[in-house]
Order: structure tokens, then sequence, then C-alpha cells
């Protein structure tokens, strides 16, 4: 009988133990990534200095918000892959407006954030009613921005962005540069929005039963399209960091986020709560690659980490968040994220 009972807390333990490893295994790689920068005789002089981490978060701010702006379709069972296009459209409204046609900065934001809007609720009405793959679509429209984009400036680099854009990219406070205060004031109120209230709830639950949340009254259509003009809204919010932190717009500069902001959102899909798409999963998966890359690049790797680490990343994500979904499934519903 004693030997039963052991035995049972044995694997009662061994199971708290695989559960704890499984949820906050990426946080303690990115823990060791850092140990290990820190102490690399190639990297150990510059990884920890004030310099490279502001660099590396004034870098990566722009890709987190874009990696939330991909992560709210995904928690409605959709892609958004025209990320990067429009991130990179509303950096070229941001630099057109306030350059070429010397419009407040104010609202020359304004209408840049609203024309990834714009961008999201087309993605959102061809795919919640019109029934077609999110994918397609989005990879349709994301092309097509980039192809008008670049007939718009004749793929001239719009440079002489206003002193205070350039101000608002390049200063600090706290230690931290203002882009990272702009991503921690945008992932805390999505994640509280999502965690803790309705409509937020309701998001999550088209993405993991289409079928029971018609049932329970969810407007799925428009749960999916509103998700999509929120990824628009992000996306645009992600140009205007971009041309901030850049001080000039490249019609072609958004192309290369799509492909990170959607490793990132998996990569965070197996953490904090595996299987499930979240806020600050896609934060930590937004650091451990831009913490992976900073420190190999350091020690003098070429220029193939970004693609490789980017790629790979996304690959092993995928397939890790969709086993952990399945396991997840089979152990029953939990809150979002």
């Amino acid at each position: 009988m004693s030997s039963g009972v052991s035995e049972s807390l044995r694997s009662k333990s061994t199971g708290r133990w695989l559960a704890y490893t499984e949820r906050y295994a990426l946080v303690i790689l990115v823990f060791a990534l850092v140990c290990l920068f820190s102490v690399m005789p190639s990297t150990s002089q510059t990884f920890l200095t004030l310099a490279n981490l502001q660099g590396l978060a004034l870098t990566q701010s722009v890709i987190a918000v874009a990696a939330i702006a991909a992560t709210i379709p995904l928690l409605a069972g959709q892609f958004d892959v025209s990320i990067g296009p429009v991130l990179g459209m509303t950096s070229v409204v941001l630099a057109a407006a306030t350059v070429r046609y010397q419009l407040p900065v104010p609202l020359s934001i304004m209408i840049s954030v609203l024309a990834g809007g714009a961008v999201g609720a087309i993605n959102g009405y061809i795919v919640a009613y019109l029934r077609t793959s999110s994918f397609i679509i989005t990879l349709g429209t994301g092309t097509l921005v980039t192809g008008l984009v670049t007939l718009g400036t004749s793929n001239q680099t719009i440079t002489d962005a206003p002193q205070s854009l350039v101000d608002f990219g390049s200063r600090s406070a706290l230690g931290i540069p203002w882009l990272g205060w702009v991503l921690c004031t945008v992932a805390v109120l999505i994640w509280f929005f999502l965690r803790y209230t309705v409509p937020g709830r309701r998001l999550a639950l088209v993405g993991s039963n289409r079928a029971a949340a018609t049932i329970v009254g969810v407007r799925v259509n428009q749960t999916v399209f509103l998700s999509f003009v929120a990824s628009g809204l992000l996306a645009g919010l992600a140009g205007v960091l971009l041309f901030a932190q850049v001080g000039a717009a490249n019609p072609q500069a958004g192309v290369g986020y799509t492909l990170p902001a959607l490793a990132a959102a998996f990569l965070g899909a197996t953490t904090l709560r595996p299987g499930h798409f979240n806020i600050l999963g896609t934060i930590v998966g937004v650091f451990f690659v831009g913490l992976a890359v900073d420190g190999l690049t350091l020690a003098g790797a070429a220029d193939w980490v970004q693609p490789v680490f980017d790629g790979a990343g996304l690959v092993v994500a995928v397939v890790l968040s969709s086993v952990l979904a399945r396991q997840s499934n089979k152990r029953g519903p939990k809150g979002a994220a």
C-alpha cells in the first residue's frame, strides 16, 4: 500500500516538474542566453553594456509590436501575413505626410495608423464575410500594398524625418528607449484586454472552437473581422515606430518583418501558456530571437544568422505549438492569455 502511495506521489511530482519545464522552458533559455553571452570571451565586453541593451530594446520594439499585431488574428484562428507590408506602407505614409506634405506630426501619425487599420479592415471583410483563406488573402493584399507603395515612391527612400520624431526614436527614459515604453504600454493593454474583457475571451473562443463560439452566441464573423482591423492598426503603429527609429522610410523595409513577427508569435505559443497564443509569450519569443542574433553577431557570426534563426524558429515553434495545443485540448480549456 505504501509503495503504491509513494509511486503516486513520485508520479505527481514528475508531472508537476514536466508541466513547469514545459511552461517556462523558453524563459529559462532567454536567461541562459544572457548568461552565455555575458561570459563568452568574444562578447563579454560588449553584450551587457548599456548601449548594446538599449540598441537591442530599440530594434526589437518594432518587431515586438508587429508580433503582437500578428498574434491577434492567430488567436482567432487566422493568419495575417500582410503585417510586414502594412508596416512598411504606414512608415512611408507617415514620411510622405510629414516630409512631402508638411502635415503636423500628430495628424500624420493618426493618418498612418488608420491607413494600416483600413488594410486590416479589407483583409477582415474578405476573410470573415466572404469565407476565404486568410493566408492567401493577406499574402495577396500584402504583395499589392508593397507594389503600390513602390509605385507611389518610385522605389525611393524618403528621408529628412521631422526632428521631433527622430528625438522620439532615439531618446530614453530611465535607461529604456521611448520606443520600449511604447511596446510595454501596448503589450500591457492588449494583454489586459484579452485576459479580462468579454470581447478578448470571445476572440480566444473563436480561435479554439468556432462551432462552440457560434452556439453560445458569439458573432464569429464580426470577431474575426475586428481581429484583422486590430492587427492592421498595430502594424500601422509599428510602422510609425520604424520611421521614428530609422528617420527614413524605405518602401521595401517592411517586407522583412513578417517572418520575425510570425516566428515570435508561434514561439510565444510554446511558453507561459503552452499550446495557446499569448501576448506575454510573444514578447518572450521576440527577445529570445533578438538576444540570440545579437549575441552571435557580436561574436562575429555572418549575415546568415538572422534568417536562419527566423526560419528555424518558425518551423520549430509551429511544430511545438501544434503538439502542445493538442495536449492542452486533451486536458481541457483554459482562460484567455
